[in-house]
């Protein structure tokens, strides 16, 4: 049986359910009045039963439910524009209860490790991939699991050696630790030079969280878990690269059916532009700050987003939270668990 999102079809089709307004102001919205049928429109309301149509208005919104498919004149066409929809059913829209969307969207540009279960498959992946793209001025990748290695290790920076002398970046499958190549480690040592000494790791993980993956010699091996990520010296992304990847990540959670995610780990720089573009956002998106001290007291201040803005109830976008982390992650081993 073919299953088909109601509002999830319908949002690909002719954009979110539900679209912005503001009272007093006129909203335009491209497009027109809709008659879809097709499939059996499934929704939440009670008593719980299916429909054969569903009108909506020129912004996309659901405006009319019917039992039976409504009798369509010549006239109502012109006017409904009838759409018949494959599938055999429809569902309420789905919501991604904790994503990324950024990272979503960095995903689908960097080099996909997931599924691979060898150190030898993953240097012939990003061979490839460096291969296809000889002009970058350095590699990121996500996706590899030393769970799936046959020795459950894990790899070190050597590992990587003979790929590029160009920086080469790895990240896990969860996000919470990096391997890097040795043209990255030696960078990383230069601009923390302290870090080759095995106390390094008790202060910074006190300070900081996270540590460094140590051979039996007590060398780094080109592996930082959790916070010491961030001691590697890689660029920022820089504001066209990072709105990019958002938008790419929204679109991908469209595509994949969604019609709301919850962004977990949002800071300054993202809330002002969701909020500048929340109206024509793909999915409606529920953010939860980056638990940054500084830029959580910006929140209450006048030149906060928040204030200028549309009350959050007539927006695709709204903060609900802080993400807060209690622990490291238990496949990146960095967890007390």
């Amino acid at each position: 049986m073919r299953l088909l999102g109601l509002f999830i079809y319908v949002l690909i089709y002719v954009g979110t359910i539900f679209i912005p307004a503001v009272a007093g102001a006129e909203v335009m919205c491209p497009g027109l009045d809709r008659l879809y049928f097709g499939p059996n429109f499934v929704t939440s309301l009670k008593p719980y039963q299916s429909y054969e149509a569903i009108e909506t208005d020129a912004c996309g919104t659901i405006t009319e439910l019917h039992i039976n498919k409504p009798y369509v004149t010549k006239e109502s066409e012109v006017a409904l524009k009838p759409v018949k929809l494959p599938g055999d059913y429809a569902l309420p829209g789905f919501h991604d209860a904790h994503a990324h969307l950024r990272g979503l969207g960095w995903m689908s540009e960097v080099i996909d490790l997931k599924g691979l279960t060898s150190i030898t498959a993953i240097r012939e992946k990003v061979a490839a991939y460096i291969k296809a793209h000889p002009d970058y001025d350095y590699y990121e990748g996500r996706g590899w699991d030393q769970n799936l290695f046959e020795s459950k290790q894990y790899p070190s920076a050597q590992d990587l050696d003979g790929l590029s002398d160009k920086f080469i970046s790895l990240r896990r499958v969860d996000g919470h630790a990096t391997w890097v190549n040795t043209s990255l480690f030696n960078s990383t040592m230069k601009a923390h030079p302290q870090m080759v000494h095995p106390d390094f790791d008790v202060e910074y993980k006190q300070k900081h969280g996270g540590y460094i993956v140590r051979d039996k010699y007590d060398r780094p091996t080109g592996i930082f878990i959790d916070d010491a990520t961030e001691l590697i010296p890689l660029p920022e992304p820089d504001e066209q690269t990072r709105r990019r990847q958002t938008w790419r990540g929204m679109e991908l959670a469209a595509e994949a059916g969604l019609t709301a995610v919850h962004d977990m780990g949002v800071d300054w720089r993202d809330l002002e532009w969701f909020y500048k573009y929340h109206g024509w956002l793909p999915v409606r998106v529920f953010a939860y700050m980056d638990d940054n001290h500084d830029e959580l007291l910006r929140l209450n201040q006048k030149d906060s987003p928040i204030w200028k803005s549309d009350p959050p109830e007539m927006s695709r976008f709204k903060v609900m939270g802080v993400k807060l982390y209690a622990d490291g992650a238990l496949g990146s081993r960095g967890a007390k668990l």
